[in-house]
């Protein structure tokens, strides 16, 4: 059983990297055969970085031996937030990419990168992370609504909170992922 696991982590690194490279010649083709893909030197090096932000650490997670429940509730926050970084700067979240509002989201990111510093990867504090990054999602999502925030359109609202509601979902799932794991590590000490 070990060594199909292992294999399976390799694959599943392989697939990370490919898939990342993929994503970034994507636009590249898209470019050759369409007038509507215009991407700069910027655009390419934004996507580099943020694919690497997240494959490199999917690595890492995928060499190292952790509960699968740990590894699935990281799996889920890091594609969670690459998502909420590609999605907001691609087209944004709050009306237009242009809208100041969706500043917040990087706010957000912030929080749940001090959360798990601060947790030191322990799956305890990561649960708590999770969860204030969910909530903030939520406190987004009524601030939407209550303020305007720099939209008027419903569709606009509609949209950011249809999105703050899936990041709340996801980021809630990773983190009864981590909780858990943190119940099996109380109830192995007892």
């Amino acid at each position: 059983m070990e060594l199909s696991l292992e294999r399976l982590s390799k694959w599943l690194r392989v697939t990370i990297w490919l898939g990342a490279t993929a994503l970034l010649l994507l636009p590249l083709i898209a470019m050759r055969f369409s007038d509507e893909v215009k991407w700069g030197p910027l655009d390419f090096a934004f996507a580099y970085v943020l694919l690497f932000s997240v494959a490199f650490p999917l690595d890492l997670l995928l060499r190292k031996r952790r509960p699968i429940a740990y590894q699935l509730g990281a799996c889920l926050a890091l594609v969670s937030a690459f998502l909420l970084i590609w999605i907001n700067a691609a087209v944004g979240i709050i009306g237009s990419e242009k809208n100041p509002a969706n500043l917040m989201y990087f706010g957000v990111i912030g929080a749940g990168i001090l959360g798990v510093v601060f947790a030191r990867f322990k799956s305890k504090g990561m649960m708590r992370s999770l969860i204030t990054v969910a909530s903030l999602f939520v406190l987004i999502a009524v601030s939407v609504l209550a303020f305007d925030l720099g939209t008027k359109e419903f569709s606009d609202k509609i949209k950011a909170l249809v999105l703050n509601g899936f990041f709340a979902t996801s980021f809630a799932t990773s983190a009864l992922l981590f909780w858990m794991v943190s119940r099996k590590e109380v109830a192995s000490y007892h």
